[in-house]
């Protein structure tokens, strides 16, 4: 055989193997990176927030009271993670780890409490006083941007 045949085989291998190799990537992204639904749950008025133990959320301060849920797509929509009571929102913890956390958006919100390994993290909100209790949870403040990009961060844990 030649060397040229040679070459030319080697070459034609290589970029057969690279585009299959390159299909086979794209496939395989395609399927890990699910998308979520989110759907928007407006809420009555509220001026207490209370993480229950295991509890992840975010709080954002916005003209609309709601809470945006988010789900894979492959999944059925877990029940409310809320519940209003007496002016007291009450959040209840993720049922599955492919949860993303909860999103709430609110105004006039006074008090925060953090139950026992619950995470909260508090963005965009500046309420002229604002009571936290951190009773076992973490909860991080973020100032800014979202989530600490380009901003302060400041954390009240276990207390």
């Amino acid at each position: 055989m030649k060397t040229s045949n040679i070459i030319a085989t080697v070459y034609i291998t290589l970029v057969f193997s690279g585009v299959l190799a390159l299909y086979v990537a794209a496939r395989n992204h395609g399927a890990a990176g699910i998308e979520n639904k989110y759907k928007m749950f407006v809420l009555p008025a509220f001026s207490v927030i209370v993480g229950n133990p295991g509890s992840e959320f975010s709080v954002e301060e916005c003209a609309t009271i709601s809470v945006i849920l988010s789900w894979p797509k492959d999944q059925k929509m877990s029940p409310m993670p809320c519940v209003v009571r007496n002016d007291t929102l009450f959040m209840t913890g993720c049922q599955s780890e492919s949860e993303q956390p909860f999103e709430i958006r609110c105004n006039k919100v006074h008090t925060i409490i953090a139950g026992v390994n619950s995470r909260i993290f508090v963005r965009k909100f500046n309420p002229k006083s604002l009571t936290v209790q951190a009773n076992g949870g973490e909860v991080n403040f973020f100032r800014g941007r979202d989530y600490g990009y380009g901003g302060d961060r400041h954390t009240v844990d276990y207390l």
